[in-house]
């Protein structure tokens, strides 16, 4: 056999299986995006016990541009055991300023300001182990300080916990819309977390799924586990709230927040990839130079894959490409019809796929040059981070 022999064939597999690794996993990312329900469908009347305390816990470093208008979202809601924690870690901007006009004026909320950091403590989940501590609710809810709640918000999420008998509920929200490369890349990351989904909730899986905006939780299920010290070096704060709770026993679900839960996550492809830099070396590579160059090779091999397929002289391959591509395309039209979102960027996801790519080897680049991870304005060193690290590659 000669060599352009040998390479002709690896290119034809090269097509052929990685577009059977997207058939695969749009069936996975279907299953689960079918299988989501809606908050914003739930009644949210009382039962007879009527609504339990709630705290709502904000975790805000340097966050002055958006946390008043997002902790507005919150004060208006109709809930009527309402607190509102909000956890001001060492800004260095008019964050604390704005925290204690809305405490002034609200007897709901409650201020904590924060001036250091303990050693072999991640910055965020300090600030939300804090707030959690002074929190007086039954209920929990972790989220961010960007994140707006639609009228009714509230009720309908604890409503549809207690219905349900969750002990934790974590909500996809809806992502403000930026440019569209950026909305490319967001279908790409959507689709490869739900595709993931199917992993994680087996059995035998080991890791929660959580999203950073929505974390509700019952009080007594965080006290009784590991709480926040087991992964208070975890990069990945929501993944490991969930994970130490499913450590615990919780009953736990994910659902939509589509119509009542909403975020701006970022404006552009470029924000995104700044945005990430900080979690994809450690959740894509387990903060290893050799794992992030593979597993950059393989995203990239993974995202030209079905291109690759419609090129080669095989109709198989063929075949295989123009149905990845019919299938992110009736994908784009699912999301547009129940979500509300345009369907152009879900057809387009490999190109999203390539971009996540550059963004891990950029994160381990940064890492290298750095020594370490810097987030809002605190470095902490590889070797810490990979002592305390609980979610991601074994």
């Amino acid at each position: 056999m000669t060599l352009h022999e040998i390479l002709a064939r690896l290119v034809l597999s090269w097509g052929i299986l990685g577009s059977a690794a997207w058939l695969v996993s749009f069936w996975f990312a279907a299953r689960m995006a079918l299988a989501l329900e809606f908050l914003r469908d739930q009644p949210a009347s009382a039962s007879s016990e009527g609504w339990p305390r709630l705290s709502v816990i904000v975790a805000a470093c340097n966050e002055a541009a958006t946390i008043q208008a997002a902790a507005q979202t919150l004060l208006s809601q109709d809930y009527p055991n309402l607190e509102l924690v909000l956890v001001n870690d060492r800004s260095t901007d008019g964050t604390g300023a704005v925290v204690d006009r809305l405490v002034a004026k609200e007897e709901r909320a409650v201020a904590l300001h924060l001036t250091d950091l303990p050693a072999d403590w991640l910055g965020k989940v300090h600030a939300l182990a804090r707030g959690a501590g002074i929190a007086t609710g039954e209920w929990l809810l972790f989220t961010d300080a960007d994140v707006h709640f639609a009228p009714g918000a509230l009720r309908k999420a604890v409503a549809f916990a207690r219905q349900r008998n969750l002990d934790y509920l974590t909500a996809a929200p809806d992502l403000h819309p930026g440019t569209f490369p950026f909305s490319v890349m967001a279908a790409a990351f959507g689709f490869q977390f739900l595709a993931g989904l199917r992993w994680t909730q087996r059995p035998a899986s080991k890791m929660g799924v959580g999203v950073g905006a929505f974390n509700l939780t019952r009080a007594s299920i965080l006290a009784a586990s590991e709480g926040f010290e087991w992964f208070r070096l975890e990069i990945a704060d929501d993944a490991g709230l969930a994970t130490v709770l499913k450590r615990a026993g919780a009953r736990s679900a994910l659902a939509s927040g589509h119509g009542v839960i909403s975020l701006a996550w970022y404006s552009s492809a470029r924000e995104m990839i700044r945005g990430l830099e900080k979690n994809l070396f450690g959740l894509g590579a387990a903060y290893s130079y050799p794992r992030a160059i593979l597993a950059t090779l393989a995203l990239w091999l993974y995202a030209g894959s079905p291109l690759v397929a419609l090129l080669v002289p095989s109709p198989a391959a063929k075949l295989l490409g123009v149905l990845v591509f019919v299938s992110l395309g009736l994908c784009g039209l699912g999301i547009s019809r129940r979500f509300d979102q345009s369907p152009w960027p879900a057809p387009l996801a490999p190109f999203g796929v390539l971009l996540m790519g550059w963004a891990l080897l950029r994160s381990a680049f940064l890492a290298w040059r750095r020594g370490g991870i810097v987030w809002r304005g605190t470095r902490y060193d590889l070797a810490t981070l990979r002592a305390g690290r609980r979610i991601g590659l074994p």
